[in-house]
């Protein structure tokens, strides 16, 4: 069985990618067992964006704002030591289709830098939007 497939039958998603947005009510539920830095960057990225268009316990998704396609505010901080000791928990898209030949220059830089060939997209794990 597909990877994805199980990913998506074991998540329960609410909204609808670009087109709606999830509910304040939604938002404050999902948020109501966050630790207190992730909650605070919600809060700042609704203050800036709105409301997500797809929530999880988990995790915040917001599509197509200012330059990025999607941004990714995750529950769970992941602890990083570059350049100095904190946790990622925003993880920005774009559409870029990076050059065969820069992958591994891009992984022996940072760990934060996530490329997806596939989807034609690039990503940085970082510790917060401003």
């Amino acid at each position: 069985m597909d990877f994805a497939f199980l990913f998506a039958i074991n998540s329960t998603a609410i909204g609808q990618g670009n087109s709606s947005k999830v509910s304040n009510g939604q938002v404050k539920q999902i948020l109501s067992d966050w630790s207190a830095t992730p909650k605070e960057v919600a809060h700042v990225m609704i203050n800036k964006y709105d409301n997500p268009q797809e929530a999880t316990a988990n995790m915040l998704i917001w599509y197509s704002n200012g330059p990025w396609k999607k941004l990714i505010l995750f529950k769970k901080e992941i602890p990083h030591d570059f350049p100095k000791p904190h946790t990622d928990l925003l993880q920005q898209f774009i559409d870029y289709k990076t050059p065969v030949e820069k992958f591994d220059e891009l992984a022996t830089n940072d760990g934060s830098v996530i490329v997806e060939r596939t989807n034609g997209e690039i990503s940085a794990r970082v510790i917060r939007k401003k």
